[in-house]
């Protein structure tokens, strides 16, 4: 599994460097490359770079507003997230 990073948005841009520097800067790919986040953006950033977005809807309001952004998916409860991780693939 590739590494698993948290805050890293706002991290990357306090060093200059946007979100689709991220893959390369890892050694992987865009296509590779799932940005969770809980704002639109979150989503921006991702499309941008052209990375899956997976919306985390943390409050009701959330959901229509991440979709509307255009996130790839939403989720309600990050133990979703956390069960398709820890799954076996095929």
């Amino acid at each position: 599994m590739d590494p698993v990073l948290g805050r890293i948005v706002e991290e990357l841009q306090q060093h200059g460097l946007v979100f689709g520097d991220l893959p390369a800067l890892l050694g992987s790919t865009p296509e590779r490359t799932v940005l969770i986040g809980d704002s639109v953006s979150d989503i921006e950033a991702a499309r941008a770079a052209a990375a899956t977005s997976i919306g985390f809807a943390n409050k009701p309001a959330k959901e229509a507003t991440l979709d509307q952004a255009g996130a790839d998916a939403i989720v309600l409860d990050m133990s979703v997230v956390a069960r398709a991780l820890a799954e076996p693939r095929p």
